[in-house]
Protein backbone atom coordinates (compact mmCIF):
# COMPACT_ATOMS: atom_id res chain seq x y z
CA UNK A 1 0.00 0.00 0.00
CA UNK A 2 1.36 3.35 -1.01
CA UNK A 3 1.81 5.77 1.86
CA UNK A 4 0.38 9.55 1.95
CA UNK A 5 3.03 10.88 1.26
CA UNK A 6 3.40 8.40 -2.13
CA UNK A 7 -0.31 9.21 -3.01
CA UNK A 8 -0.45 13.13 -2.16
CA UNK A 9 1.55 14.37 -5.62
CA UNK A 10 -1.58 12.50 -7.75
CA UNK A 11 -3.72 14.67 -5.97
CA UNK A 12 -4.03 17.39 -7.90
CA UNK A 13 -5.09 14.65 -10.98
CA UNK A 14 -8.22 12.94 -11.61
CA UNK A 15 -8.00 10.83 -8.14
CA UNK A 16 -6.39 10.44 -5.02
CA UNK A 17 -3.71 7.67 -6.40
CA UNK A 18 -3.60 3.93 -5.65
CA UNK A 19 -5.09 2.96 -2.51
CA UNK A 20 -3.01 -0.03 -2.00
CA UNK A 21 -1.10 -2.67 -5.08
CA UNK A 22 -3.16 -3.87 -7.82
CA UNK A 23 -6.86 -2.00 -6.55
CA UNK A 24 -8.23 1.05 -9.23
CA UNK A 25 -7.98 4.70 -8.28
CA UNK A 26 -11.03 6.61 -7.11
CA UNK A 27 -12.63 8.56 -9.33
CA UNK A 28 -12.98 12.48 -7.62
CA UNK A 29 -15.16 15.37 -9.73
CA UNK A 30 -13.27 17.64 -11.78
CA UNK A 31 -12.50 21.66 -10.36
CA UNK A 32 -12.27 20.13 -6.97
CA UNK A 33 -9.30 21.33 -4.59
CA UNK A 34 -6.62 18.58 -2.86
CA UNK A 35 -8.20 19.40 0.35
CA UNK A 36 -11.62 18.40 -0.61
CA UNK A 37 -10.16 14.87 -2.56
CA UNK A 38 -8.37 13.64 0.52
CA UNK A 39 -11.86 14.30 2.94
CA UNK A 40 -14.06 12.34 0.13
CA UNK A 41 -11.11 9.62 0.59
CA UNK A 42 -11.11 9.28 4.26
CA UNK A 43 -14.45 9.37 4.61
CA UNK A 44 -14.68 5.93 2.04
CA UNK A 45 -11.38 4.49 3.48
CA UNK A 46 -13.20 4.22 7.49
CA UNK A 47 -16.96 3.21 5.69
CA UNK A 48 -14.56 0.40 4.29
CA UNK A 49 -12.13 -0.57 7.11
CA UNK A 50 -15.73 -1.06 8.90
CA UNK A 51 -17.01 -3.08 6.42
CA UNK A 52 -19.30 -1.04 4.62
CA UNK A 53 -19.61 -0.75 1.03
CA UNK A 54 -18.78 3.04 -0.07
CA UNK A 55 -18.68 4.75 -3.61
CA UNK A 56 -17.62 7.94 -4.78
CA UNK A 57 -19.41 10.31 -6.77
CA UNK A 58 -22.46 8.80 -7.32
CA UNK A 59 -25.14 10.48 -9.32
CA UNK A 60 -28.94 9.84 -8.90
CA UNK A 61 -30.87 8.18 -11.81
CA UNK A 62 -32.96 11.61 -12.32
CA UNK A 63 -30.26 13.69 -12.08
CA UNK A 64 -31.76 15.52 -8.75
CA UNK A 65 -28.75 14.36 -6.53
CA UNK A 66 -24.67 13.77 -6.23
CA UNK A 67 -23.27 12.38 -3.54
CA UNK A 68 -19.75 12.90 -2.28
CA UNK A 69 -19.32 9.94 -0.77
CA UNK A 70 -22.36 6.91 -0.50
CA UNK A 71 -21.60 4.44 2.21
CA UNK A 72 -24.28 1.39 2.55
CA UNK A 73 -24.81 0.70 6.21
CA UNK A 74 -25.82 -1.48 8.26
CA UNK A 75 -29.55 -3.22 7.16
CA UNK A 76 -29.11 -1.22 4.06
CA UNK A 77 -29.42 2.37 5.10
CA UNK A 78 -27.30 4.64 2.75
CA UNK A 79 -25.32 7.46 4.11
CA UNK A 80 -24.08 10.18 2.26
CA UNK A 81 -20.76 12.11 3.32
CA UNK A 82 -20.59 15.45 2.17
CA UNK A 83 -17.53 17.61 2.60
CA UNK A 84 -18.31 21.36 2.06
CA UNK A 85 -15.65 22.89 2.12
CA UNK A 86 -16.37 26.35 -0.36
CA UNK A 87 -18.86 28.87 0.43
CA UNK A 88 -22.51 28.03 0.16
CA UNK A 89 -25.54 29.20 1.42
CA UNK A 90 -27.30 27.83 3.68
CA UNK A 91 -30.50 27.50 1.77
CA UNK A 92 -29.02 25.68 -1.51
CA UNK A 93 -27.13 23.08 1.23
CA UNK A 94 -31.17 22.77 2.67
CA UNK A 95 -32.33 22.12 -0.40
CA UNK A 96 -29.80 19.59 -1.54
CA UNK A 97 -30.45 17.73 2.19
CA UNK A 98 -34.13 17.43 1.45
CA UNK A 99 -33.98 16.16 -1.93
CA UNK A 100 -31.14 13.44 -0.60
CA UNK A 101 -33.46 12.69 2.17
CA UNK A 102 -36.17 12.46 -0.33
CA UNK A 103 -34.36 9.56 -2.13
CA UNK A 104 -33.07 7.78 0.93
CA UNK A 105 -30.01 9.15 1.55
CA UNK A 106 -28.97 10.42 4.81
CA UNK A 107 -26.58 13.40 4.69
CA UNK A 108 -23.58 13.74 7.01
CA UNK A 109 -22.55 17.50 6.14
CA UNK A 110 -18.78 18.46 6.76
CA UNK A 111 -17.11 21.38 6.79
CA UNK A 112 -13.74 22.93 8.93
CA UNK A 113 -15.17 26.47 9.55
CA UNK A 114 -16.80 26.90 12.49
CA UNK A 115 -18.57 29.97 10.81
CA UNK A 116 -19.90 27.73 8.11
CA UNK A 117 -23.74 29.10 6.86
CA UNK A 118 -24.92 25.39 6.99
CA UNK A 119 -24.46 24.58 10.92
CA UNK A 120 -27.32 23.62 12.21
CA UNK A 121 -29.71 24.08 9.22
CA UNK A 122 -28.83 20.21 7.91
CA UNK A 123 -27.06 18.03 10.46
CA UNK A 124 -23.57 18.36 10.23
CA UNK A 125 -19.76 17.84 11.95
CA UNK A 126 -16.48 19.74 11.40
CA UNK A 127 -12.72 18.85 11.98
CA UNK A 128 -9.89 21.24 12.36
CA UNK A 129 -8.59 22.95 8.94
CA UNK A 130 -5.76 20.22 7.93
CA UNK A 131 -4.14 20.13 4.79
CA UNK A 132 -4.25 17.03 2.16
CA UNK A 133 -1.31 15.23 3.72
CA UNK A 134 -2.60 15.02 7.16
CA UNK A 135 -6.35 14.30 6.25
CA UNK A 136 -4.64 11.10 3.71
CA UNK A 137 -2.31 9.98 7.04
CA UNK A 138 -3.25 7.54 9.65
CA UNK A 139 -3.47 9.69 12.17
CA UNK A 140 -6.36 10.43 14.06
CA UNK A 141 -9.03 13.14 13.08
CA UNK A 142 -10.77 14.96 16.06
CA UNK A 143 -14.56 15.86 15.30
CA UNK A 144 -15.07 19.27 17.39
CA UNK A 145 -18.30 19.80 16.49
CA UNK A 146 -21.84 18.31 15.18
CA UNK A 147 -21.63 15.65 17.87
CA UNK A 148 -22.85 15.74 21.48
CA UNK A 149 -23.66 13.89 24.34
CA UNK A 150 -26.37 13.45 26.98
CA UNK A 151 -26.00 14.17 30.47
CA UNK A 152 -27.98 14.56 33.26
CA UNK A 153 -28.34 17.27 35.81
CA UNK A 154 -29.97 16.79 39.60
CA UNK A 155 -32.48 19.85 39.57
CA UNK A 156 -32.26 20.97 43.51
CA UNK A 157 -30.90 23.57 44.68
CA UNK A 158 -26.69 22.59 43.74
CA UNK A 159 -27.46 23.33 40.68
CA UNK A 160 -27.88 27.50 39.44
CA UNK A 161 -30.06 27.13 36.84
CA UNK A 162 -33.98 27.03 37.47
CA UNK A 163 -36.24 24.15 36.66
CA UNK A 164 -36.02 24.33 32.86
CA UNK A 165 -39.69 22.84 32.74
CA UNK A 166 -41.26 24.80 35.19
CA UNK A 167 -38.82 28.03 34.48
CA UNK A 168 -38.15 28.56 38.11
CA UNK A 169 -37.47 27.25 41.36
CA UNK A 170 -35.76 23.26 42.02
CA UNK A 171 -38.41 20.48 40.92
CA UNK A 172 -36.27 17.63 42.43
CA UNK A 173 -36.16 15.60 39.32
CA UNK A 174 -33.21 14.65 36.84
CA UNK A 175 -33.13 17.05 33.27
CA UNK A 176 -30.64 16.56 30.54
CA UNK A 177 -28.08 18.87 28.77
CA UNK A 178 -26.34 18.18 25.52
CA UNK A 179 -22.55 18.59 25.67
CA UNK A 180 -20.08 18.50 22.72
CA UNK A 181 -18.68 15.18 22.71
CA UNK A 182 -15.25 14.59 20.94
CA UNK A 183 -15.38 11.68 18.79
CA UNK A 184 -12.07 10.57 15.99
CA UNK A 185 -13.87 10.80 12.94
CA UNK A 186 -13.40 7.52 11.69
CA UNK A 187 -15.07 6.17 14.59
CA UNK A 188 -17.75 8.08 14.13
CA UNK A 189 -18.41 7.10 10.03
CA UNK A 190 -18.32 3.52 10.96
CA UNK A 191 -20.84 4.10 14.09
CA UNK A 192 -23.46 5.93 11.94
CA UNK A 193 -22.96 3.94 8.98
CA UNK A 194 -23.80 0.73 11.68
CA UNK A 195 -26.98 3.27 12.83
CA UNK A 196 -25.27 3.46 16.51
CA UNK A 197 -25.15 7.39 15.96
CA UNK A 198 -27.84 8.70 14.41
CA UNK A 199 -29.16 12.45 14.00
CA UNK A 200 -31.01 14.19 16.04
CA UNK A 201 -33.15 18.11 15.56
CA UNK A 202 -34.60 19.79 18.22
CA UNK A 203 -35.87 23.54 18.92
CA UNK A 204 -34.41 25.52 21.82
CA UNK A 205 -36.31 29.12 21.89
CA UNK A 206 -36.30 30.57 18.52
CA UNK A 207 -33.07 28.10 17.15
CA UNK A 208 -33.19 24.86 15.49
CA UNK A 209 -30.29 22.98 16.42
CA UNK A 210 -29.16 19.65 14.66
CA UNK A 211 -26.07 17.42 15.99
CA UNK A 212 -25.50 13.87 15.85
CA UNK A 213 -26.11 11.81 18.94
CA UNK A 214 -25.66 7.74 20.18
CA UNK A 215 -28.63 5.55 20.15
CA UNK A 216 -28.73 5.13 23.69
CA UNK A 217 -29.05 8.79 24.44
CA UNK A 218 -31.85 9.17 21.48
CA UNK A 219 -34.15 6.64 23.28
CA UNK A 220 -33.32 7.81 27.17
CA UNK A 221 -34.40 11.53 25.39
CA UNK A 222 -37.53 10.45 23.30
CA UNK A 223 -38.83 7.88 26.09
CA UNK A 224 -39.14 10.57 28.47
CA UNK A 225 -41.39 12.51 26.78
CA UNK A 226 -38.06 14.49 23.94
CA UNK A 227 -39.68 15.36 20.86
CA UNK A 228 -37.58 15.33 17.56
CA UNK A 229 -38.20 18.55 15.72
CA UNK A 230 -39.98 17.52 12.07
CA UNK A 231 -37.84 19.30 9.45
CA UNK A 232 -38.74 22.53 7.96
CA UNK A 233 -39.42 22.40 3.86
CA UNK A 234 -36.77 22.72 1.24
CA UNK A 235 -36.66 26.82 1.11
CA UNK A 236 -37.40 28.21 -1.91
CA UNK A 237 -35.43 30.16 -4.47
CA UNK A 238 -35.12 33.95 -4.43
CA UNK A 239 -35.57 36.04 -7.27
CA UNK A 240 -32.16 37.40 -8.80
CA UNK A 241 -33.05 41.14 -8.49
CA UNK A 242 -30.75 43.28 -10.61
CA UNK A 243 -30.02 46.32 -8.45
CA UNK A 244 -30.03 49.86 -9.67
CA UNK A 245 -27.29 51.46 -10.61
CA UNK A 246 -25.42 53.12 -7.58
CA UNK A 247 -24.20 57.42 -7.79
CA UNK A 248 -20.58 57.41 -7.89
CA UNK A 249 -19.92 59.95 -5.11
CA UNK A 250 -21.94 57.77 -2.55
CA UNK A 251 -20.25 54.89 -3.35
CA UNK A 252 -17.15 56.89 -3.21
CA UNK A 253 -17.82 57.68 0.12
CA UNK A 254 -18.53 54.56 1.66
CA UNK A 255 -15.29 52.91 0.29
CA UNK A 256 -13.50 55.90 1.99
CA UNK A 257 -15.58 55.30 5.10
CA UNK A 258 -13.32 53.95 8.37
CA UNK A 259 -16.96 51.65 9.40
CA UNK A 260 -16.80 48.41 8.79
CA UNK A 261 -19.24 45.49 9.66
CA UNK A 262 -18.39 43.46 12.93
CA UNK A 263 -16.59 40.00 12.12
CA UNK A 264 -19.87 36.74 12.39
CA UNK A 265 -19.65 34.99 15.39
CA UNK A 266 -18.83 31.58 15.29
CA UNK A 267 -22.02 29.56 14.82
CA UNK A 268 -20.41 26.14 16.78
CA UNK A 269 -20.12 27.93 19.92
CA UNK A 270 -20.30 24.73 21.47
CA UNK A 271 -22.48 26.13 24.17
CA UNK A 272 -24.30 23.47 26.10
CA UNK A 273 -28.10 22.89 24.77
CA UNK A 274 -30.79 22.10 28.07
CA UNK A 275 -33.87 20.53 27.01
CA UNK A 276 -37.08 21.08 29.28
CA UNK A 277 -37.71 17.31 29.34
CA UNK A 278 -38.40 15.39 32.92
CA UNK A 279 -36.31 12.44 33.39
CA UNK A 280 -38.20 9.88 35.49
CA UNK A 281 -37.00 7.42 38.08
CA UNK A 282 -37.74 4.52 36.03
CA UNK A 283 -34.95 5.40 33.56
CA UNK A 284 -30.81 3.99 34.26
CA UNK A 285 -29.30 6.46 36.54
CA UNK A 286 -27.38 8.97 35.56
CA UNK A 287 -24.04 8.08 34.22
CA UNK A 288 -20.58 8.81 36.54
CA UNK A 289 -18.74 11.38 35.73
CA UNK A 290 -16.13 11.35 33.08
CA UNK A 291 -12.17 11.58 33.99
CA UNK A 292 -10.43 14.91 34.67
CA UNK A 293 -8.38 16.26 31.62
CA UNK A 294 -4.71 14.52 32.18
CA UNK A 295 -2.24 16.84 33.93
CA UNK A 296 0.16 16.31 31.12
CA UNK A 297 -1.19 19.54 27.92
CA UNK A 298 -1.21 18.24 24.62
CA UNK A 299 0.92 20.69 22.51
CA UNK A 300 -0.53 23.33 19.72
CA UNK A 301 1.19 22.68 16.12
CA UNK A 302 -0.12 25.91 14.60
CA UNK A 303 0.58 28.52 11.79
CA UNK A 304 1.69 32.28 12.75
CA UNK A 305 -1.89 32.96 11.11
CA UNK A 306 -3.69 30.36 12.93
CA UNK A 307 -2.40 31.74 15.98
CA UNK A 308 -3.63 35.24 15.18
CA UNK A 309 -6.88 33.88 14.38
CA UNK A 310 -7.00 32.34 17.34
CA UNK A 311 -5.75 34.97 19.81
CA UNK A 312 -8.12 37.26 18.34
CA UNK A 313 -10.78 34.45 19.25
CA UNK A 314 -9.41 33.80 22.81
CA UNK A 315 -9.01 37.95 23.57
CA UNK A 316 -5.02 37.80 24.27
CA UNK A 317 -2.16 38.07 22.39
CA UNK A 318 -0.59 35.14 20.16
CA UNK A 319 2.15 34.60 22.34
CA UNK A 320 -0.16 33.87 25.22
CA UNK A 321 -1.91 31.29 23.87
CA UNK A 322 -1.89 27.70 25.00
CA UNK A 323 -3.37 24.15 24.47
CA UNK A 324 -6.73 23.29 26.28
CA UNK A 325 -5.65 20.31 28.81
CA UNK A 326 -8.72 18.59 27.49
CA UNK A 327 -9.07 18.92 23.76
CA UNK A 328 -5.78 20.70 23.29
CA UNK A 329 -8.07 23.45 21.27
CA UNK A 330 -5.78 26.99 20.97
CA UNK A 331 -6.93 29.36 24.22
CA UNK A 332 -5.74 32.03 26.59
CA UNK A 333 -3.52 30.16 28.66
CA UNK A 334 -1.22 32.81 29.96
CA UNK A 335 -3.06 36.24 28.96
CA UNK A 336 -4.77 37.91 31.37
CA UNK A 337 -7.92 36.05 33.36
CA UNK A 338 -6.26 32.56 31.97
CA UNK A 339 -7.87 29.20 31.93
CA UNK A 340 -6.95 25.35 32.03
CA UNK A 341 -9.14 24.30 29.81
CA UNK A 342 -12.00 25.42 26.99
CA UNK A 343 -15.60 26.47 28.43
CA UNK A 344 -16.73 23.05 26.80
CA UNK A 345 -14.08 20.56 28.64
CA UNK A 346 -14.48 22.56 31.99
CA UNK A 347 -18.46 21.73 31.90
CA UNK A 348 -17.94 18.00 30.61
CA UNK A 349 -15.08 17.44 33.37
CA UNK A 350 -16.50 20.14 36.37
CA UNK A 351 -13.64 22.14 36.81
CA UNK A 352 -13.18 25.72 36.96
Amino acid sequence: MLSPAERLPQLGGGGLGERSAGRDQRDHGDGESDQHKALKERFARAAELGGFHAELEVRAPDGRRRTDVLVTGADGRQIGFEPQLSYSTAPAVRRRDLASRDQGVTPVWHVLDPKAPLIDYVHWSRTDNLPPEAILNDRDMLVRGGVRGLELDKCDLTNPYPCPVRRHGRCGNWHPRWEPRARQLDDLVRDIAAGDYVPLTIKQSQRTLRFWISNTDFDLFTDNGGQEDRPDPAPKKKRIRIPEQRDAECSRIREESDVRSAPQPPRDSGETIRSAVTITRTTPPPRPAAARPPSECPTIDITWDQGQAAAAQAGCNPWELGPCAGCGTPINRYGPRPAHACAPCRARYGSR
